[in-house]
Order: structure tokens, then C-alpha cells, then sequence
């Protein structure tokens, strides 16, 4: 087996090589007998590996991985997503630790599935990180929005979003929330970018880390059950009621995507409403 791997150094960079032997290749950083740049920037900590079967699976997806932007690269990182087509090697990194106490008031956690209750103050510990995917669907110059039906915020305008689960590929889950909430087949899927915003959890503001697609689907869109009703807009003629201050920015951002790859005018199509399916 080889390995893609990611040291962090003692400045905070990020280090990626392909190795082997991991702990080995490791301890010879360590030593400074790996790279000159780790030499010069100790101490290390291994913080991420990825399995492949052949040495040139594992030297394409390190030249993939070096050529992302930081942000996307924590993204991974903490997610513990596959990457490339490699399985995150727990067996290298060592297992995620699970959580036994509330932080908040030092009560005894109990894990019935994917989330802990504190027994003693009731509130709720996601134990997946704080990661979530969003998709942009977009036809003709506009974009799809759904209103939600449901709190928390019912009447405003969102898209498709979902948390993302431990095992999940962010792609998967861009492609299932498009068909769940939307009802469309997605035939091709397009990175916009990441973006770290803050949500309400019991009472309080929780950051959260979510990565966004531009989708191309096929079908009529209809509204799933947590929407009223969905609707196509132009991008320069948004609603004002839109769900999350970020979400403004993050359809500002799409405008400038389509006017980069030269998609039909942005000012030509209309806002006409999609009924949702009784």
C-alpha cells in the first residue's frame, strides 16, 4: 500500500508527500533527514493520510492535493473524507476520540448513534464536525431557491443543504440533496468554493464549515418537505428574504462564476415560480 500524507509544521504550514511507510517517512522528517522544508520548520505532527493501492494513485492525488487552497485542505483534514479514490487511513492517523463529558457542564455523555446527550444538562453533541454542503443549482442564467416551510427559518429563501456525515463524500452529498429537496438528477457537478459561517445550536453560534457546488440537473424541480415551494431566479434579481446573512454573498460569488465561464446572460431569464407538488 502507499500513502498520501499531510504533516503540519511548526510554523502551521502544511506538508504533503507520499510515502510507504508512513511512521517511517515521519520519523525521518522528524530527524531532519525528509525534505528541506520540514527540516527548517520542526517540530511535526502527522495530521491526515490517505490509502491507494499503487505508488502512482498516491503521487496523483499528492499533486492534487498540494495544488488546493488551504481552506479546502482543513476541510479534508477534518472531515476525514476519501480522497482521489483513497480511503482516510484511520489505521496511520489513529481513530477520532470520542467525547465522554459535556464541556459545558462536565455531565456524562451517552452516545445512543451520531450524536451525545449530557446526561445531566440535555444538550445535544453532534459528534460529526461542523461541516455541511450546499448546491447551487443553476439553469439558464438563474438559480433555484426553495422556501422553507419549517423553523428554523420558515419563509425565508435557502438552497439545498445537508451536514455531512463522517463517511460521506461532500460530492454525494451535493447530489442527494439536489435530488431530495429539489427532485432533479444531477448531470454535472462544479466547485465554487468554501465558506465559514455561523449557525444558531441551542441558544447559541456555532461555526460551521460549508462547501459549495454549482449544479447542472436534469428534470422539473419540485419542492421536498421542508420547502413550500421553489422557484427559479436571475442572479441579479434575488429575494430579499434570503435564509443566512452568508448566503448573499455566496450567490454574488456564483454571479462571478458564470459571467468567468461565459454561461447566457445573466439579466435575460425571469423569476417564474415552481409549484410544489401537493
Amino acid at each position: 500500500m502507499w500513502y498520501l500524507y499531510v504533516l503540519r509544521c511548526g510554523n502551521g504550514a502544511l506538508y504533503t508527500g507520499s510515502a510507504h511507510d508512513v511512521a517511517r517517512r515521519l520519523t525521518e522528517h522528524q530527524r531532519g533527514r525528509g525534505a528541506a522544508y520540514t527540516r527548517s520548520h520542526l517540530p511535526l505532527e502527522l495530521v491526515a493520510a490517505w490509502q491507494y493501492a499503487e505508488r502512482g494513485e498516491a503521487l496523483r492525488a499528492e499533486r492534487s492535493f498540494k495544488a488546493l487552497p488551504r481552506e479546502a485542505k482543513l476541510a479534508w483534514i477534518e472531515g476525514r473524507w476519501p480522497y482521489k479514490g483513497g480511503p482516510f487511513a484511520f489505521e496511520v492517523v489513529g481513530e477520532p476520540q470520542c467525547q465522554r463529558f459535556c464541556p459545558y457542564c462536565g455531565g456524562v455523555l451517552e452516545t445512543p448513534g451520531e450524536t451525545s446527550v449530557c446526561t445531566v444538562c440535555g444538550r445535544i453533541h453532534d459528534s460529526r464536525p461542523g461541516l455541511r454542503v450546499g448546491t447551487l443549482i443553476l439553469r439558464e442564467g438563474r438559480v433555484l431557491l426553495m422556501r422553507r416551510a419549517l423553523e428554523p427559518g420558515q419563509g425565508l429563501w435557502g438552497v439545498p443543504a445537508r451536514e455531512l456525515g463522517m463517511t460521506e463524500l461532500p460530492e454525494t452529498a451535493a447530489r442527494r440533496e439536489a435530488q431530495e429537496e429539489a427532485g432533479l438528477e444531477v448531470r454535472r457537478l462544479d466547485w465554487l468554493g468554501f465558506y465559514l459561517e455561523e449557525d444558531g445550536l441551542q441558544g447559541e453560534r456555532a461555526p460551521v464549515l460549508t462547501v459549495y457546488f454549482v449544479a447542472e440537473t436534469e428534470g422539473e424541480p419540485c419542492a421536498g418537505e421542508v420547502a413550500e415551494r421553489c422557484a427559479w431566479f436571475p442572479l441579479a434579481a434575488l429575494p430579499e428574504t434570503l435564509a443566512g446573512a452568508h448566503l448573499g454573498q455566496v450567490l454574488a460569488d456564483l454571479e462571478g462564476w458564470v459571467a468567468r465561464r461565459g454561461r447566457p446572460d445573466l439579466q435575460s431569464a425571469d423569476g417564474t415560480a415552481i409549484r410544489s407538488q401537493e
